[in-house]
């Protein structure tokens, strides 16, 4: 397969053009990607104009760092792509004597027996809870290396799946990209921040939905969180009343463990694509459930209709699996959660 020719201009310095075209094809030849030579030039022509342009030193040693940390994290997480994983998030400072600390527990030993993996942030408390529901053999830790953390758990020591993190925003990209599912328990700062931060990315699409559960074990935590985000929030119009749909509240472990999955019965991934929203399924629809679809999800469409689509130039996963793809105004994500719920009820 021939190279793409690859653009002089995105250099910046043009006596680096021909020795850097060499080497993307030395890269390409020697490592099977060829189809990836196109990006494999923009990663150089980055590191060309940083040397080129203002950076110092502390701004490439942290870019390095970044990279560094993106490298490492990808290529473990390659290793188990074929697992579904669910992230819980939580305080570092809960006990294990604290009815929120056994229920995070049990939640992760629950999905485990639904052959999910568990992926926490590393550390103690709520984390520490998560894993050991999980096991060793289930259990991600995405550590962030701070002062006062600086024992890693048991649980995972030594392991490859306990991944050391420089950066939360590292840390917090996989925690939330290489999961399908998240449970939410009591926390402080960092907690909040990951909680409204996921809902964000779901809100403006910039990460596919993913379900949601927030479990407090009865100290009426999220209930009070709830209970602002829809007096505040929704009654203000500060966010559509769908939006209420991409989070579930409750403290049962069935109740959640079926929110998670449930969420896949039928639905099985999303991909935004130049031209359409396609939703991958599990099985094809049938044509009373595409009607109703379009009867009740217009408002989710620039123009066209919801309906049976054949895989997009744009898509390389799951080719296999039947979809249905749409011209989405993508200002509508809870509408879009309600439509996957619909979808989802028939299984």
């Amino acid at each position: 397969m021939p190279l793409p020719e690859f653009r002089k201009s995105h250099v910046g310095n043009p006596d680096l053009y021909e020795p850097m075209t060499q080497l993307v094809e030395t890269i390409a030849a020697t490592t099977d990607s060829a189809d990836n030579a196109d990006v494999f030039y923009e990663l150089l022509a980055t590191v060309a104009r940083l040397a080129d342009g203002a950076a110092d030193r502390s701004d490439l040693e942290r870019l390095s760092d970044m990279l560094k940390e993106l490298r490492t994290a990808i290529d473990i997480f390659a290793k188990h792509a074929d697992k579904r994983k669910v992230s819980i998030f939580g305080s570092a400072r809960t006990k294990p004597d604290e009815p929120h600390y056994q229920l995070a527990y049990n939640v992760a030993a629950a999905m485990v027996e639904h052959d999910w993996m568990i992926m926490t942030g590393g550390g103690p408390g709520i984390m520490t809870a998560g894993m050991e529901g999980g096991g060793r053999a289930n259990s991600f830790g995405l550590s962030i290396v701070l002062p006062f953390e600086t024992e890693p758990p048991e649980i995972l020591a030594r392991d490859p799946k306990l991944i050391d993190f420089k950066y939360f925003f590292t840390r917090k990209l996989h925690l939330v990209k290489e999961s399908d599912g998240f449970a939410m328990f009591p926390g402080g700062f960092g907690t909040m921040d990951e909680t409204f931060e996921l809902l964000t990315l779901m809100q403006t699409g910039q990460t596919p939905l993913a379900p949601v559960v927030l479990m407090d074990g009865g100290m009426s935590y999220w209930e009070r969180w709830v209970d602002f985000v829809k007096t505040d929030l929704s009654d203000n119009g500060l966010i559509a009343e769908d939006d209420l749909a991409m989070f579930l509240l409750t403290n049962d472990v069935r109740e959640a463990t079926d929110e998670i999955c449930g969420f896949y019965s039928t639905f099985h991934s999303q991909e935004q694509t130049s031209d359409q929203l396609v939703l991958r399924l599990e099985r094809e629809l049938e044509s009373d459930e595409l009607t109703s679809l379009n009867r009740r999800f217009s408002g989710l469409l620039v123009s066209g209709s919801i309906d049976h689509v054949d895989p997009h130039r744009e898509e390389i996963d799951n080719l296999e699996r039947p979809r249905i793809g749409f011209h989405y105004n993508q200002r509508s994500a809870g509408q879009l959660r309600l439509l996957i719920n619909q979808i989802n009820q028939r299984d």
